[in-house]
């Protein structure tokens, strides 16, 4: 398990400050149990002298709250990518609950978690991968995508080009989404694994990231950034 850097005192104020100004979206949810919903920060305030932040109340957070007999006061746990495109978490005692409100008080941490090479995300149908092998030009559909590398489908017509531990240049990704698209370039990748595929004029081919920019690693994780951000909000729409 990952060792997470502690953010506390002023950083971790000024980050809930952050996060009402910047209308970003987070993730809450309710211990002990299933309950996750995304929501803003909507206001931040005094009370009784210390400070305390709001949150708009998601749909079910009060039965869900009551349901699991949380902590007394309740505790709420909250997630949320920073402007580093980093993963954070914190907790925080629920200060008071109106129908249009929770007030919830200041954390006295708050956790970021270093973006792991080893996680992967599930990729949009439009997202391909593109090479140039011996004068073949190369596309392929991207299956999976994370900081370390890529697992994509082939067609078998190029299979032999490819093997094991095998060096490749000069890639490029290419993810289209409704809003935008992202263009990241890969100079080197390795070939780690290549395997049969579910469709029958298809073959799996696992490449690992070997070398690539600074610029262009931060757009691969503003990419994994972006396509966790949909996976969330689409789960909490289902």
């Amino acid at each position: 398990m990952q060792t997470p850097e502690s953010i506390n005192g002023k950083k971790a104020n000024d980050l809930i400050a952050w996060l009402e100004t910047s209308r970003t979206l987070i993730k809450v949810a309710v211990p002990r149990s299933r309950y996750e919903r995304l929501t803003l920060i909507t206001h931040l305030d005094k009370k009784g002298g210390a400070p305390v932040f709001s949150i708009d109340p998601p749909e079910g957070v009060a039965e869900a709250i009551s349901e699991a007999e949380n902590e007394d006061p309740p505790l709420l746990q909250f997630e949320f990518s920073g402007e580093d495109r980093l993963l954070h978490r914190f907790e925080s005692d629920v200060a008071e609950f109106t129908a249009t409100h929770i007030w919830l008080q200041y954390p006295e941490e708050i956790q970021r978690y270093q973006l792991r090479d080893n996680f992967r995300i599930k990729a949009p149908s439009s997202a391909e991968l593109s090479l140039t092998i011996d004068d073949n030009e190369i596309r392929m559909a991207v299956d999976n995508i994370s900081m370390g590398g890529i697992f994509c489908l082939c067609a078998n017509a190029f299979k032999a080009l490819f093997s094991e531990e095998m060096a490749c240049y000069r890639l490029g990704l290419i993810v289209n989404l409704v809003d935008g698209s992202y263009d990241v370039r890969i100079d080197r990748a390795v070939v780690r694994r290549i395997e049969k595929s579910a469709r029958p004029k298809e073959f799996g081919i696992a490449f690992q990231f070997a070398s690539i920019s600074g610029d262009s690693r931060e757009r691969l994780k503003e990419v994994i950034y972006e396509l966790q951000r949909r996976l969330l909000k689409k789960r909490n729409l289902d």
